[in-house]
């Protein structure tokens, strides 16, 4: 059997000692290196600022406790725009107003609620915050508060897209509160994209890109309600 010429053989060997090397230099995760792992474990903030707000044993016991969601619950819910402001209950025979009674009726399908209602805008604080929806929510006697928004991209005659053709990305995001604990044990999301053409019914672009916005919201929001209703009804 032929061997191989000795100065291939000293070149393997010294690209196979150059890759070993190269692992080797590579450096551990800095929460996985020996020294991070050799210190104390802290377990509390020690950050004054963070105390203010809630102490070091509220935070262990909230960590460490557990919820019961209540059946036969009375569900409030709200509808966010943009990133602070409320919206404006629309007019009865509006799009949104359909597609609020078809929300409302969605998750009245859990048999965990008994009701389901919108937390009238009177209550809504005009500085929102976790506690103070707690506190509307709370004086409006619901259980549970869930809370959602539906931002929309729309694009129209870019180079995917026909003159007459309009899509929308909208994405639904909601938390839900438990106002007995101030706990969010339930977060999602749910997406979905819809094109639409121009009809005959269309005055112009822009009701072609409502149409198409419209569509995108409905799928995305009836696929968040669907996994909140699903979380209801597997938690004991």
């Amino acid at each position: 059997m032929d061997r191989p010429p000795r100065a291939t053989v000293v070149a393997v060997v010294l690209s196979a000692s150059m890759l070993a090397c190269t692992a080797t230099k590579e450096a551990p995760s800095y929460l996985a290196s020996l020294d991070y792992q050799g210190r104390e474990t802290l377990r509390q903030s020690l950050f004054k600022e963070d105390l203010s707000l809630l102490s070091n044993e509220d935070i262990e016991r909230i960590l460490t406790s557990k919820i019961e969601l209540p059946h036969g619950a009375r569900m409030s819910v709200l509808q966010l725009g943009g990133d602070s402001h409320v919206l404006v209950l629309p007019e009865p025979d509006s799009e949104s107003s359909n597609l609020l009674r078809s929300l409302r009726d969605q998750l009245a399908g859990s048999q965990r609620l008994t009701s389901v209602a919108f937390l009238p805008s009177l209550l809504v604080p005009r500085t929102l915050s976790v506690a103070k929806l707690r506190e509307a929510a709370a004086r409006f006697q619901s259980d549970l508060l869930f809370v959602y928004r539906t931002p929309c991209l729309q694009f129209e005659r870019n180079r995917f897209l026909g003159a007459d053709q309009a899509k929308a990305y909208c994405v639904a995001e909601g938390v839900l509160l438990d106002v007995r604990t101030g706990i969010i044990p339930f977060s999602s999301t749910a997406s979905s994209t819809f094109g639409a053409s121009r009809s005959a019914e269309d005055l112009n672009a822009y009701e072609t890109m409502r149409r198409s916005q419209s569509e995108a919201m409905v799928e995305a929001l009836s696929g968040l309600a669907g996994k909140l209703v699903e979380f209801l009804g597997s938690a004991p």
